[in-house]
């Protein structure tokens, strides 16, 4: 038998991996669930209220109270203080310091993968707060200044300190 001897780089253009170009293969798309507001909490979210602003990022500390879409005032998630304007929140948090233990509970509660109002697993976040779903973000930020977990957990940085 006669033995055929082809040359290296045809060898490469038709066997090897980078040697054809094939067809364009299509491209892998994947597509996430977003997590998605009641309509009603969207215009909760960030309320100008002439000089009493409520940024979204504040319901991690704060619970609005609203009369006809205004703020009336907010109550501190960590000692139920109401205060009505956005200079004595500042100052709230600067001289009490119920930021520090919020943020240290939030992180206790993030450690044990639970939502704060329904208490079932999750790994989903909202201002830094474990919550599932957006039932939970509106009772958040609605009707539950202080759910059962975040009580434990504030109770419990209170006897560690």
């Amino acid at each position: 038998m006669a033995e055929i001897r082809l040359p290296r780089y045809l060898l490469a253009k038709k066997c090897l991996k980078g040697g054809i170009r094939l067809f364009p293969l299509p491209k892998l798309v994947i597509e996430r669930r977003r997590l998605v507001v009641n309509s009603s909490l969207s215009t909760l979210f960030g309320i100008i209220d002439g000089e009493n602003k409520f940024d979204g990022s504040e319901y991690r500390f704060w619970m609005p109270r609203l009369n006809d879409g205004k703020i009336v005032d907010c109550e501190c998630r960590a000692c139920g203080a109401v205060i009505k304007t956005m200079v004595g929140r500042r100052e709230h948090q600067d001289t009490i310091g119920c930021t520090k233990i919020l943020c240290e509970a939030y992180n206790m509660l993030k450690k044990d993968k639970r939502c704060v109002v329904c208490d079932t697993v999750t790994t989903k976040q909202k201002w830094g707060v474990p919550m599932c779903s957006s039932d939970c973000i509106s009772r958040w930020c609605t009707k539950d200044v202080q759910p059962m977990a975040l009580t434990s957990a504030i109770n419990l940085i209170e006897k560690v300190c």
